[in-house]
């Protein structure tokens, strides 16, 4: 679930583990902690949450972002 995933209009947010925790960065000037919900759903404090969806291969490609109300769809990028 690690890495950059890009959002409409070129925003972009970056999961990242520290600490043995999952963070979320990129919507606000802070990092916020996830919690996990189920094996693929987050939540983000009462701001939002995030659901990681697997593509063909297994791997975590695409990020279903509900942030403060406004739901966006994230692609997975290169690393």
């Amino acid at each position: 679930m690690t890495g950059n995933y890009l959002l409409p209009k070129a925003e972009k947010i970056l999961i990242t583990l520290k600490n043995n925790q999952i963070m979320f960065g990129g919507k606000g000037p802070r990092k916020l902690p996830m919690l996990r919900q189920t094996t693929n759903s987050f939540t983000l404090g009462e701001r939002g949450r995030i659901v990681f969806f697997v593509d063909d291969d297994g791997k975590y490609s695409t990020a279903y972002l509900n942030w403060e109300g406004t739901d966006c769809l994230g692609k997975r990028t290169q690393q």
